[in-house]
């Protein structure tokens, strides 16, 4: 995240998270692509084809204190740019190019979202149910 699009592009960043994929006991755990084909959870695109999908991201925001908390941004407008895995699963990536090849190539890697506007508002009316 950075306070503007050129910064951004500069790697001059007022907050950059490296998060990486995090399962707890409740969450399923992964498993081991089949290595002759790809499953269900990956996405198989035809030429000129694309893929959504959405995140839930988060970002802490620092208000009333005059200091600056690491991890932290103020007020104001910010541009936010996501890095995402294109691999969250056991095993190399590498591991499964050669054999799925008859579907289609692997993506893997980092791709990048469009740098994105934020505007976090000056004042506003938090309210906190704390039980």
């Amino acid at each position: 995240m950075a306070q503007n699009t050129n910064d951004l592009l500069n790697g001059k960043y007022e907050y950059h998270p490296i998060t990486d994929w995090f399962f707890s006991d409740k969450d399923p755990q992964p498993v081991r692509p089949n290595p002759n084909s790809p499953g269900t959870d990956f996405a198989v695109l035809q030429p000129g084809q694309a893929f959504e999908g959405e995140i839930d991201i988060g970002v802490v925001v620092q208000y009333e204190n005059p200091k600056n908390f690491a991890g932290s941004i103020r007020s104001g407008v910010h541009v936010l740019q996501l890095e995402l895995s294109t691999w969250n699963h056991p095993g190399e990536a590498s591991d499964f190019a050669n054999s799925w090849r008859g579907v289609g190539q692997l993506v893997s890697g980092l791709i990048k979202t469009e740098p994105l506007e934020i505007r976090i508002p000056q004042n506003p009316n938090v309210e906190m149910d704390c039980e």
